[in-house]
């Protein structure tokens, strides 16, 4: 597992990066707050990945973990030795909105809308829906990036988090 799923939150000149237990890590990876703050609108709510990818081209764990414990004093010379990027996949739900709701889907074309002129390191996570792309996915990203796994679901069907 060479990911960890955070929220970017952008209000006014703030940008903060909170984790799953609601832990605030942005002075670890100021380069992203950095990018977040230059490229993401205000008032938007991402769901991503940091990811590293390790020196043979595949997600790095132990990099991130490696990243996650750097205090904010070396986070910069951290950041130039193991750098991080945020793949966004989600962008957030309207205010007041349940999680359970079916998904909408113009969501990731809104996310698509928002990130047309962003650059790294943010990235968005692919998607695909053609069968035979996934196939390929599936058989492929394991070996070669050690992804450990593919999130598969109709673009009209609840969400799962």
């Amino acid at each position: 597992m060479g990911r960890l799923r955070v929220a970017i939150v952008r209000r006014g000149q703030a940008t903060r990066l909170w984790t799953r237990n609601r832990n605030d890590i942005s002075d670890g990876f100021p380069h992203i707050v950095t990018a977040a703050t230059r490229q993401v609108p205000d008032g938007v709510v991402l769901d991503g990945e940091l990811v590293i990818l390790g020196a043979d081209g595949r997600l790095s764990f132990d990099a991130l973990q490696q990243r996650l414990v750097t205090g904010p004093a070396k986070a910069r010379a951290k950041a130039a030795e193991l750098p991080v990027a945020y793949a966004a996949f989600d962008p957030s739900q309207p205010r007041g909105s349940s999680p359970n709701v079916a998904v909408d889907p113009v969501r990731r074309q809104r996310l698509e809308r928002l990130s047309a002129s962003w650059a790294p390191p943010l990235p968005l996570t692919p998607v695909t829906a053609d069968i035979d792309d996934a196939r390929e996915w599936f058989e492929v990203l394991p070996a070669t990036m050690g992804v450990e796994g593919l999130v598969v679901k109709g673009a009209a069907t609840r969400a799962w988090w």
